[in-house]
């Protein structure tokens, strides 16, 4: 029985990882695109003053 929940375990440790790598990237990607908006002057209002050094803080 223990070797059943240590694979439930871990396979639910592997989905929660997914899902913050996904959060992440997409947030990077949207903070990559909004600098890109923003020279043009079409920038995102919440997300004109983001940076990617931001998004690392909240990790830690």
């Amino acid at each position: 029985m223990a070797k059943k929940s240590k694979a439930i375990s871990a396979r639910r440790a592997a989905n929660i990882r997914l899902i913050v790598q996904i959060f992440f990237f997409a947030l990077i990607a949207l903070i990559a695109v909004n600098h890109t908006l923003e020279e043009a002057g079409k920038a995102i209002p919440i997300l004109s003053s983001a940076s990617l050094h931001a998004s690392t803080i909240i990790i830690i």
